[in-house]
């Protein structure tokens, strides 16, 4: 198959599956394709485009991650650090690291797991009318909201480990929370602005920002077959989910990580090399691919990227399908990655 008729197959299985956002693939210099679909607004009928900003929730750990890295390229961060050194009166194991939480290795536990399951606990004791799907729709607004450090230090500290430092990886918000404050501690500037000098000017990344509430697109999730509109008076201001971006921006963001512009080579290296092959610095593997996805209340961003072959692909969404479309969505993407992947290394 030829690039138009790859691309043809992907946006195929988009009209298939009622996608509702843009997406982008990239080469290092290249933009390969580029659409929109739906709305950004359903209400107002105003459209999704490449430069709707839209939450990217968790792919804001790739900025944090980068942003640890800098300060590590300049002698600033020593990776090997005991978290505790920053944070003196936190009850945590004196054995966790600044790598232990780049790695999502440290065991501590999820703080929105947390919330959602005490949130979801009493929506169910006072709107028992409700079903099970529009019971966890409002439960999910209770992680919407930025917690206080102290109350993140009530979680972890009222919780019990999830495993022993080192031992395992699995996903904890919590580690990028915390990593999001030794940026501050550690550079003397806010998160939002260190990302800023240090990352979005130099890649002109001018319509990504910091505060959930900037998205121009609101989000929803269909229920029953009819459609739910989230709530934008939330507002999550933390370094594990709280950036807002374009699909024209995350583009520049995919080329910069294949040129290997911001790091060293050397630190790109260190980044891809994912603690027990299973995560780095905002990075995870599907099949042979570099990803990470985000998610915040019915906002979503995929970022896929294959060193090797040298491409990126970015998806931006508002709105989920249904679990089957959703399904089939993920399994025919799946396919078609094989498909493109191939193709790139035909052309060399």
């Amino acid at each position: 198959m030829n690039l138009q008729e790859i691309i043809h197959r992907l946006e195929t299985i988009y009209q298939q599956t009622d996608y509702n956002g843009s997406y982008a693939l990239v080469t290092a210099d290249k933009i390969l394709a580029k659409k929109n679909y739906g709305f950004a607004k359903f209400k107002e009928k105003q459209l999704f485009t490449e430069a709707t900003q839209s939450c990217i929730g968790s792919v804001t750990k790739q900025f944090t991650g980068t942003a640890c890295m800098i300060l590590h390229e300049q002698g600033k961060l020593n990776l090997e650090m005991p978290v505790v050194a920053f944070f003196p009166d936190l009850l945590i194991p004196k054995a966790i690291t600044v790598k232990h939480l780049l790695t999502m290795s440290s065991g501590l536990p999820d703080y929105p797991t947390e919330l959602f399951l005490n949130s979801l606990k009493k929506i169910k004791e006072q709107r028992p009318e409700l079903n099970e799907k529009l019971q966890e729709f409002y439960a999910e607004f209770a992680t919407a909201e930025q917690i206080s450090f102290n109350k993140l230090k009530t979680i972890i500290t009222t919780k019990p480990m999830d495993f022993q430092v080192g031992t395992r990886v699995s996903y904890s918000n919590t580690n990028y929370y915390l990593l999001g404050l030794i940026i501050e501690k550690v550079s003397g500037l806010s998160f939002e602005k260190f990302v800023t000098q240090k990352i979005l000017s130099p890649l002109s990344m001018v319509k990504t920002s910091f505060a959930t509430q900037n998205s121009i697109a609101r989000s929803y999730r269909n229920i029953d077959n009819e459609l739910h509109e989230f709530p934008n008076t939330y507002q999550l201001l933390s370094a594990d989910g709280c950036m807002v971006s374009t699909i024209n921006d995350l583009s520049k963001w995919l080329q910069a990580v294949l040129k290997g512009e911001i790091l060293s080579p050397e630190s790109w290296d260190q980044v891809f090399n994912l603690y027990l092959k299973e995560y780095n610095c905002g990075w995870m593997k599907l099949g042979d691919w570099f990803y990470h996805g985000g998610q915040y209340l019915g906002f979503y961003c995929e970022i896929f990227l294959h060193r090797k072959a040298g491409l990126g692909k970015v998806m931006l969404y508002n709105r989920e399908a249904t679990s089957e479309l959703d399904q089939y969505s993920m399994d025919e993407r799946s396919n078609w990655r094989n498909l493109i992947r191939d193709w790139s290394f035909s052309q060399n």
